[in-house]
């Protein structure tokens, strides 16, 4: 965080705009993201070439957002200020992107094991289940049984048809805005929105400092931050009905201050509640097909290969195949021999003599 008063120096109005595109210039070089707005005819990343391109055009094609800039460190003389409020937007979609993307890359490769896993069991335990299915049509107990199963024959298609929806989906989010987008409109707009609302302040600080009226300096800050309607409104929300001038300068830090750790908060919420809430459903859900993929043609199996026990109940089986009562073995007192017969039967038996 920069503060308001420094890298405030005077300056004639000659030297305005020369020092205001070398600060242009020096953050481009150093690879600083700056992005123009709209609304004029030169747009997009700010590249060396285009200022030397803003350095020749009239007032009148200026996007609002330079204009603003420009406005704003003519008003202050603070380059580092008008630097914050240019790249506020770059900075926060950057860390939303950062904060989205462990999670991104957790459900690719949540999804490439998936799918390994799916071509696995399709081409080796599929077919050994259709086989199985096949044969349970010999069985004159179960002729209702499916010869197939219909999980194992529709997997074909799905391993087929998967890495082009993937395909997709991941072109689906480069054309809704990318990563930092996405993050945006899952929860981090109001990241966005305290972030710039914080920038706002201290820009409307400076600009109270040097004089400038309320109004005017909310409209700048504004367009410079090239805010969403949200921070705009809570800015002018924040502001309304309020006399600004140089005393206010502390009061619109410390509103500044507010904003940012209201913004700091909502980051700290978001780093944990997000990743956990795209896993959960969109893994689990991931993960709950997967499980049915696999084990609900085993499940089913058992299930029909069981058929024969479940629908002939003891009471109900055939004459032939009804279950005998079982009989208990004598006890062992009747079991044991009496000697004198056993000594009748050896006296009476005389080896090598046949009756």
């Amino acid at each position: 965080m920069s503060d308001p008063g420094s890298g405030a120096r005077p300056l004639n109005s000659d030297s305005h705009p020369v020092v205001f595109h070398e600060g242009l210039a020096a953050a481009v070089m150093a690879r600083v993201p700056i992005h123009l707005g709209t609304g004029g005819s030169v747009g997009g990343t700010l590249t060396l070439e285009k200022v030397g391109l803003l350095k020749r055009q009239p007032a009148a094609e200026w996007p609002t957002r330079y204009r603003a800039a420009r406005e704003v460190f003519t008003r202050t003389g603070n380059m580092q200020i008008v630097l914050d409020g240019l790249t506020h937007d770059t900075r926060s979609e950057r860390k939303l992107s950062r904060l989205l993307w462990g999670s991104c890359i957790y459900l690719l490769t949540l999804a490439l094991v998936g799918y390994l896993g799916l071509a696995f069991f399709s081409h080796f335990i599929g077919p050994t289940i259709n086989a199985l299915r096949a044969d349970m049509e010999l069985v004159p107990s179960t002729p209702l049984a499916s010869r197939s199963d219909p999980i194992v024959d529709f997997l074909p298609m799905v391993l087929l048809v998967a890495p082009f929806v993937l395909l997709g989906t991941c072109l689906l989010i480069w054309i809704t805005g990318g990563v930092s987008r996405w993050a945006a409109r899952l929860g981090g707009g109001a990241y966005i929105r305290d972030n710039a609302s914080a920038i706002a302040m201290r820009l409307i600080a400076a600009m109270a400092k040097a004089g400038v009226p309320a109004e005017e300096a909310v409209n700048l800050s504004c367009d410079l931050l090239d805010s969403v309607p949200a921070a705009r409104n809570q800015v002018q929300t924040t502001l309304r009905g309020r006399t600004l001038n140089a005393s206010s300068e502390a009061t619109l830090l410390r509103l500044g201050a507010h904003f940012q750790t209201s913004a700091t908060n909502r980051m700290s919420v978001l780093r944990v509640v997000l990743p956990l809430v795209l896993t959960s459903l969109i893994g689990g859900t991931g993960a709950l097909a997967y499980s049915v993929a696999l084990f609900n043609p085993l499940v089913s199996l058992i299930h029909d290969l069981s058929k024969p026990t479940r629908d002939l109940p003891i009471g109900n089986l055939p004459k032939g195949q009804a279950l005998k009562p079982l009989i208990a073995p004598p006890p062992i007192a009747e079991r044991r021999v009496d000697p004198t017969s056993a000594r009748r039967t050896n006296e009476g038996f005389q080896p090598g003599v046949t009756s």
